[in-house]
């Protein structure tokens, strides 16, 4: 469950890394 968790936010964490360089 943690670990799902992380991944999400991590992912969450690229698209908003994308979108602010973008």
């Amino acid at each position: 469950m943690l670990i799902v968790v992380l991944m999400e936010n991590s992912l969450c964490l690229l698209l908003c890394l994308t979108m602010s360089i973008l």
